[in-house]
Order: C-alpha cells, then sequence, then structure tokens
C-alpha cells in the first residue's frame, strides 16, 4: 500500500510555545487514481478513515476554543463531502460528515458551501454556513441558492402553495395550467424546490423520494406533490 502525504502542517495550537504536528495521509492500493482511505494524525496520535476518494482539500478550523479539521473528499461526477474531526494536541475524533464542498471559507461565523443535488434534475446550489457547536457546517436557514437559471416546463396542471419572493409561505395554493414554465432559485436540497413562474409568481413545489424497496420505478421518479415528477414535466434529466 503507498502512503502519499497531502497536508502537512506545523502550528501552535493553544499558544503554549509548543509546536503541534498535524498531517493527512492518502493510502493507495496501487490501482487506479483513488485512495481507499486515509490517516489523519496530530502529534504522533493516528485516526484512520476508510473511505476512497479522487481528491482532498483540508482546513483547519477553530470554532469557540475548539480546532476541528475539514477534510473535503472529491468523489465521480465532483460529488464532494466533507469529513468532520476534533483535534486536540494528544487525540483525534471523528465527528461526522457533511454532504457538500467548501467554496470560501472566511471565518467559522460564515462560509460558503456547494452541493450537487438530485430533485426534479440534477442541479448545483450554494449556501451559507456556520460551524455548529458539534463542529460541522451548518446552513444559514437550513436553504440552499439554486445556480443558474433551471428551468421546466409543466406538461400538465400543477397545484402549489403560493410563497413570497423571500420564500415564506402565503397560505394559500394555486393551480398553474400546462406550459407554465418554472425557474428553480431556492432548496432545501431534500424536501422542497421554490420556483418563479413566468407569470412572475413564487411557489413551492415538495418532492418525495419513494425507496427502492418500496417501488424500484420510483426509485428514479420522485413525486411533486403526491404526482410523478415525469407526469408533471416530462423526462428528469438525474444524473
Amino acid at each position: 500500500m503507498l502512503q502519499v502525504s497531502t497536508a502537512v502542517s506545523d502550528v501552535d495550537l493553544y499558544g503554549d510555545g509548543k509546536t503541534d504536528y498535524i498531517s493527512v495521509i492518502r493510502n493507495y492500493t496501487g490501482e487506479g487514481d483513488y485512495s481507499e482511505s486515509y490517516n489523519v494524525t496530530v502529534n504522533g496520535n493516528t485516526f484512520t478513515q476508510n473511505t476512497y476518494c479522487y481528491d482532498l482539500a483540508t482546513y483547519l478550523v477553530k470554532s469557540a476554543g475548539e480546532y476541528y479539521l475539514y477534510i473535503q473528499r472529491t468523489l465521480e461526477n465532483d460529488y464532494q463531502t466533507v469529513n468532520v474531526y476534533k483535534i486536540t494536541d494528544t487525540s483525534v475524533e471523528s465527528v461526522g460528515e457533511f454532504e457538500g464542498g467548501i467554496n470560501m471559507f472566511t471565518n467559522s461565523k460564515e462560509f460558503e458551501v456547494s452541493r450537487r443535488f438530485d430533485l426534479l434534475s440534477t442541479y448545483q446550489a450554494v449556501a451559507k454556513c456556520y460551524v455548529g457547536k458539534d463542529g460541522l457546517p451548518v446552513e444559514y436557514n437550513n436553504t440552499y441558492k439554486v445556480l443558474r437559471d433551471m428551468v421546466l416546463t409543466s406538461i400538465t396542471d400543477i397545484t402549489v402553495d403560493l410563497i413570497d419572493e423571500e420564500g415564506n409561505l402565503l397560505g394559500s395554493t394555486y393551480t398553474f395550467p400546462a406550459g407554465t414554465e418554472f425557474t428553480f432559485i431556492r432548496t432545501d436540497c431534500k424536501t422542497y424546490e421554490d420556483a418563479k413562474t413566468g407569470d412572475g409568481r413564487y411557489c413551492r413545489l415538495y418532492i418525495d423520494w419513494p425507496s427502492e424497496e418500496e417501488d424500484e420505478y420510483y426509485y428514479y421518479h420522485p413525486t411533486l406533490n403526491g404526482m410523478d415528477a415525469e407526469a408533471c414535466f416530462g423526462p428528469l434529466h438525474i444524473i
């Protein structure tokens, strides 16, 4: 097994005049460009993460007096996740994984992440985050901004909840006729997408993904407000 160092830092974590040594080392199998695991080491204390990736990027993060290592993995189709580790001068502890990648890290109270998600096609979206109490990134308002103008045109009437421009529910519904253009602007990457329609109104579309065990067909066909999404918009482009 080939080991390759991808990050080495010599820092004084606690201002006590002692140098702390931090390294992240990828473990290659020798087959292809990906690694099957990596080692996170702080002052000789090592945690091995068994997971594969094609590329790693590391960030040393300080929040509320605690230190964390953010290790971003890049997989196929540029899919990214961030593994988070709490570190001290004598320990390395895995605290969780965040689905997405870091676009820009300015400080622990506000930084930008991006995420690829599948709802009514495959999109990219960005969100502002802060470091939560457990060290993991937390999205402000739990919302992402959809990148680019992602537009789908309905092929049937769709009844939806109306919202204002900021995404607040108005407490009313409206049935948009077939042929309406929906430009997606906002999402939580899980259960809904907000859209601006061709007539300038804003609405929320609720998405659900039945599991493969429930229905093999619907595993690749989400529902929109209880209807087959492809019956609403035609074939979806989910990568």
